[in-house]
């Protein structure tokens, strides 16, 4: 047990290093740049410090969700088989998780809808904190708490909503931070980079489960490297508070 306890903050600490360097690397960038270059251009190097929060959000979706349907075979098939042992499980597993996902998509519907307004309204950074520390509390609690189907479907439309709100605001706040000669290929860029962190992030998250809540009994591996996971989401919230603010900026031409 202490070997375990070991690796977990061996693997805790890398994961925190990595994240701050990055995120400490890209201010860094962000006000040396800004020093250097004409106040006429100053706006180009805001990318970098948009940085974060997309990685954030993209590594939360893939390096987490995953764990989504992972999570539901494990509880749905302990749950039906208790209530229903010559029942076949197998496919009322998969209506549920098929009802859990549309449900998840749904809520993701209504969140990103709500990041919308709230970026619209008051600003992208404050819509970006709200999301990111909404997909944290929302993410820890439903993969604490979430024991049979009737649970899904009513956590996995918050999660949805939670985690997904965020990438409303990609489509809103990386093109606000280029110039219109290089905007597409700064967006493509910025979006595009978070999915290869996203590998690692599913790396980290297979670790976690394999090596170091390995002891546990299922499903809890799952419940744990999850959990632990969500400490992305705090990077995106620190990174939201140092992105520059762009509301009611024109786009430059």
């Amino acid at each position: 047990m202490k070997n375990r306890v070991f690796d977990l903050h061996r693997v805790l600490s890398i994961v925190w290093i990595a994240a701050c360097v990055t995120l400490l690397a890209s201010c860094t960038s962000t006000r040396s740049s800004a020093q250097t270059l004409p106040q006429t251009t100053s706006a180009k190097v805001d990318v970098s410090s948009l940085l974060d929060p997309e990685l954030a959000g993209v590594v939360g979706l893939w390096g987490i969700g995953e764990y989504a349907v992972d999570l539901q075979d494990a509880v749905f098939t302990a749950h039906f088989t208790a209530q229903d042992p010559g029942g076949d499980v197998l496919s009322q597993v998969a209506q549920a998780k098929n009802w859990a996902y549309l449900l998840q998509m749904i809520g993701a519907a209504l969140g990103m809808l709500g990041f919308t307004y709230v970026a619209g309204r008051f600003g992208r950074r404050p819509a970006f904190v709200i999301g990111f520390s909404a997909a944290f509390v929302m993410t820890l609690f439903v993969y604490w708490r979430r024991t049979t189907p009737q649970d899904a479907y009513w956590m996995m439309p918050l999660m949805g909503a939670a985690q997904l709100s965020v990438f409303a605001g990609f489509s809103i706040y990386l093109p606000e931070l280029f110039s219109a000669r290089a905007r597409g290929t700064g967006v493509s860029f910025a979006y595009n980079l978070g999915r290869f962190a996203a590998a690692g992030g599913s790396f980290v998250s297979a670790l976690l489960t394999t090596r170091v809540f390995d002891g546990f009994a299922s499903p809890a591996p799952l419940r744990y490297s999850a959990m632990t996971m969500c400490s992305v989401f705090l990077v995106g919230v620190i990174a939201a508070l140092l992105a520059p603010e762009t509301r009611g900026r024109p786009l430059r031409e």
